[in-house]
């Protein structure tokens, strides 16, 4: 790590700017259940049933409240069992695509990257199951010679086609995939694809129950409304989801998933750029 910093011109005071939890590496990755991981999810929002409906006026689909027929509210807790449901499919997508998809974050990748500097045979073992995204820019920084880097990528992911790499190979692509890792934390990291994952799959949901576009407002305590209101009340149980599978705390920035909802909406206007 000390070498790392100091290549990249960081202070060793600084290291828990850039890096501010500490991660023990995690090499024995194993892929999320769906529907395990969807009745957990469900019965995490099952608990919050009647504030998500309420958050999201579903009682104004059947008439004032405190004026409803028993029918009405027969159909209204109906309705809002599917609502729970089809939450829950939604926010179960996402696990599978973050715990799958290589979205993890830059500290795990770092440290997993450093085990495998300090021991390129872990990419070797057959108990050894890496994160994603881990062994995608490992892979993409791997080189045999003096080929551009990635080329034979299979020597990392063991596909067809590759063969066993030269450990000082691996060290090396190791070496190279951590600095990256370094330099984008320090710019503040990437864009986060799932916050548009989340922004593509509940945003209409939530216009489906309140009309207009969803707004943005900003208070002495931060961003606000409605919509933040909901993504309170849904997002805990992908946390805690997630978490567990991370093996640390996981929290969405729900100003991330506010921000990328309103860039959907310029979009779909055809505005480009900020505002």
């Amino acid at each position: 790590m000390g070498r790392l910093a100091r290549q990249q011109g960081v202070r060793i005071d600084d290291w828990a700017d850039l890096m501010p939890t500490r991660y023990k590496p995690k090499l024995e990755h194993r892929p999320l259940d769906w529907s395990g991981t969807w009745n957990e999810i469900h019965a995490g929002l099952r608990t919050q049933r009647r504030p998500i409906w309420r958050s999201l006026a579903l009682h104004e689909e059947y008439g004032r409240p405190g004026h409803l027929s028993r029918r009405d509210l027969r159909d209204l807790a109906s309705d809002g069992r599917e609502l729970i449901k089809e939450i829950a499919s939604v926010l179960t997508r996402y696990v599978m695509v973050v715990a799958e998809g290589g979205t993890a974050p830059n500290n795990l990748i770092k440290a997993n990257l450093s085990a495998i500097e300090n021991d390129p045979s872990l990419t070797l073992r057959s108990e050894v199951r890496l994160e994603p995204r881990t062994q995608g820019i490992l892979a993409m920084n791997y080189g045999r010679g003096d080929e551009p880097l990635g080329t034979y990528w299979q020597d990392v992911t063991g596909d067809a086609g590759g063969t066993d790499p030269r450990p000082e190979a691996v060290r090396a692509a190791a070496r190279r995939a951590g600095d990256k890792v370094i330099a984008e934390t320090r710019k503040g990291g990437v864009s986060k694809p799932q916050n548009l994952l989340l922004a593509r799959e509940l945003a209409p949901i939530f216009r489906r129950f309140h009309d207009g576009p969803i707004r943005k407002r900003v208070g002495p305590n931060g961003t606000y409304g409605p919509f933040i209101d909901f993504l309170n009340l849904v997002l805990p149980p992908v946390e805690a989801a997630l978490g567990r599978h991370f093996g640390h705390s996981y929290l969405i920035a729900r100003e991330g998933v506010l921000a990328a909802v309103l860039r959907q909406q310029r979009e779909e206007k055809g505005v480009t750029g900020t505002r």
